[in-house]
């Protein structure tokens, strides 16, 4: 940083103006880096401020900057619970535990903001399937809420859902081909019986032998061929019906 664009001490008074402030430097300066720009601030604070982000100083995440920043906008006398929920906009669950964003707020709010609050803001940031499944249970406790939000959250991930959908739809049309298959296999082995040339000679046997005690029962022969037939088996009505045809 050069002369021009001196760091001023940190203003307990407006916190938010010092943090607009110190952002007008970084974008003048060309400086994007969390890391940077935390440890630009840090020596612009009193020891009672480092006191409030003790922990964030001494074990810094990836994104230091921004805790800092939160947790000192938290501390500001007149911040109520819209502003508070203002600066939690931007955390949502996305691919996190529940356990996981729960804790990440507490440490925003650090001693400052009331559990209830924080544990209200936590409830509306999950789905609203897992917030009525937890008012369901009964418990009042975040820590026990967000133990049970976990178990949902691991049940309930898109990608599994997705996975178990898929494969059950699957298996039905598989089923389903399946069936139709085996279907038309029975429907084209009855079709190649009824054609063959046995099954005709079977139904046509099974005619002519039909009660051969009938006075007008026909030969296999002249069921068959009729007036065409070189053979005849008797007792066969064919000659003497013929015969009676004739005379009459």
């Amino acid at each position: 940083l050069t002369s021009s664009n001196k760091i001023p001490p940190f203003w307990k008074p407006d916190p938010e103006l010092w943090f607009c402030q110190m952002e007008a430097v970084f974008s003048r300066c060309g400086i994007t880096n969390s890391l940077t720009k935390f440890q630009t601030v840090i020596p612009q604070f009193e020891f009672d401020v480092l006191q409030q982000v003790a922990d964030i100083v001494k074990h810094p995440s990836n994104a230091p900057y921004e805790d800092l920043k939160t947790r000192l906008l938290i501390h500001t006398p007149n911040l109520n619970i819209k502003g508070f929920n203002n600066l939690l906009e931007g955390k949502q669950l996305g691919d996190e535990k529940p356990s996981q964003l729960l804790r990440q707020m507490k440490q925003l709010a650090g001693d400052t903001v009331a559990t209830d609050v924080v544990k209200t803001l936590w409830l509306r940031s999950l789905p609203n399937t897992t917030q009525a499944i937890l008012l369901s249970t009964g418990h009042t406790e975040v820590d026990k809420l967000a133990s049970v939000a976990d178990k949902i959250h691991e049940i309930d991930r898109p990608d599994s859902v997705c996975t178990v959908s898929t494969n059950s739809g699957l298996e039905h049309k598989i089923e389903k081909l399946t069936e139709q298959i085996a279907a038309l296999v029975a429907a084209k082995s009855t079709w190649d019986r009824s054609r063959s040339p046995s099954a005709h000679r079977s139904r046509s046997k099974s005619r002519y032998k039909a009660e051969p005690n009938n006075p007008n029962w026909l030969c296999y022969y002249h069921y068959r061929f009729r007036d065409k037939a070189k053979k005849c088996q008797q007792p066969c009505a064919w000659l003497k019906n013929t015969e009676n045809a004739s005379s009459s």
